[in-house]
C-alpha cells in the first residue's frame, strides 16, 4: 500500500479532484467556499439593488453600479485561495470563468443594444449557479475528505444546508443595508465627479440638469455616458424632440413612465436639457 503524506494533496488528472486534501488545505477550501457565498449573495444584492433603481428611484442605479466591484474584489480572492488549495484545476478554473463572466456584464451593458443588453439579468442567473457550485464543491472538497460528494452524503448534506443558510443570511443583511440607505439630496445633483469640459453641461443655472441628476443619471449616467440605461452622448434617438418627450413621458422596455412623477413642464425641461447637451 502506498504511503500518503498528509503535507501533500495528490489530484485526479482526469477530474481535476483532489483525492486526498492536506490538512492544511481545508481551512483554504473553507475560506474560498466563504468567498463564493459572499458572491452568491452579492448578485442577490445586485438585483435588488437594480429592482429599486428601476421601481423605486433611478439613484439607486449608481449604486448597483459601484456593488459590482464586491463580486470581483471576491472572485479575485477566490481564485488565489484555489490555487493555494492545491485541490485541482477545477476550483481555480470556475473561479476565473466567473471573473469572465462579470466582464461579460460589463460589455452587455455598455457595448451592446437591443434586446441582446437583456442577457445581462440572463448573465446574472449565470454567475449566482457557477457561483454555488463553486461553493458547493469548496465546502465538499473540505468536509468530506476531498472526495466526490458522493463518498460523504451525509456530511455534505448539512454543509449544504449550512451554505445555503449563510448565503441567505448574507443576502438579507446586504439587502436591509441597501434599504436603509439615505439617498443623497436630488438638490445638490450626482454624486461622482464631473471633469472640467462637462461642468457647462452640469451648472445649476441649465434648465432640467437638477432633475436629470435625480431623475435619470442613475440609469444613464451623470454624463450621459449610460448604465443600465442605453447612453445618450451622441445618441441619435435624440434628434427627434417629439419622440423623447413621449419616452419620458410613458417609458417603455425597462425606462419607467415619468408622467406620475414630473409635470409636464419639468418634462420638457429635462428633455432640453439632455438634447442640448448631449444630441449631435
Amino acid at each position: 500500500m502506498e504511503p500518503t503524506n498528509p503535507a501533500t494533496v495528490r489530484s485526479d488528472r482526469a477530474t481535476g479532484e483532489a483525492r486526498v486534501p492536506a490538512a492544511t488545505s481545508r481551512p483554504v477550501l473553507l475560506a474560498l467556499a466563504g468567498l463564493a457565498a459572499v458572491v452568491c449573495a452579492s448578485v442577490v444584492t445586485q438585483v435588488f439593488l437594480a429592482g429599486l433603481g428601476l421601481l423605486v428611484d433611478p439613484r439607486y442605479l449608481a449604486w448597483h453600479s459601484a456593488f459590482v466591484h464586491v463580486i470581483e474584489a471576491s472572485l479575485l480572492g477566490a481564485f488565489v485561495l484555489g490555487l493555494a488549495s492545491r485541490s485541482g484545476w477545477v476550483v481555480p478554473a470556475v473561479a476565473l470563468a466567473l471573473f469572465g463572466l462579470v466582464g461579460l456584464q460589463y460589455a452587455l451593458i455598455h457595448g451592446a443594444d437591443g434586446p441582446t443588453r437583456a442577457l445581462h439579468a440572463v448573465n446574472a442567473l449565470v454567475l449566482f449557479a457557477l457561483s454555488w457550485v463553486l461553493a458547493r464543491r469548496a465546502v465538499a472538497a473540505a468536509v468530506g475528505g476531498g472526495h466526490t460528494s458522493a463518498s460523504r452524503p451525509e456530511r455534505t448534506w448539512h454543509a449544504d444546508y449550512l451554505l445555503a443558510g449563510g448565503i441567505a443570511a448574507l443576502a438579507t443583511v446586504a439587502i436591509a443595508a441597501a434599504s436603509a440607505m439615505v439617498l443623497p439630496d436630488a438638490s445638490t445633483g450626482p454624486a461622482s465627479s464631473v471633469s472640467p469640459a462637462d461642468a457647462i453641461s452640469y451648472s445649476a443655472d441649465a434648465p432640467g440638469a437638477e432633475l436629470f441628476a435625480a431623475n435619470c443619471s442613475g440609469c444613464h449616467g451623470d454624463r450621459g455616458q449610460g448604465r443600465v440605461g442605453p447612453r445618450l452622448a451622441g445618441n441619435a434617438a435624440l434628434r427627434d424632440r417629439g419622440y423623447v418627450v413621449d419616452r419620458v413621458r410613458g417609458g417603455g422596455g425597462i425606462m419607467p413612465a415619468f408622467r406620475l412623477r414630473l409635470s409636464d413642464d419639468e418634462i420638457e425641461a429635462v428633455v432640453d436639457y439632455v438634447r442640448s447637451a448631449w444630441a449631435e
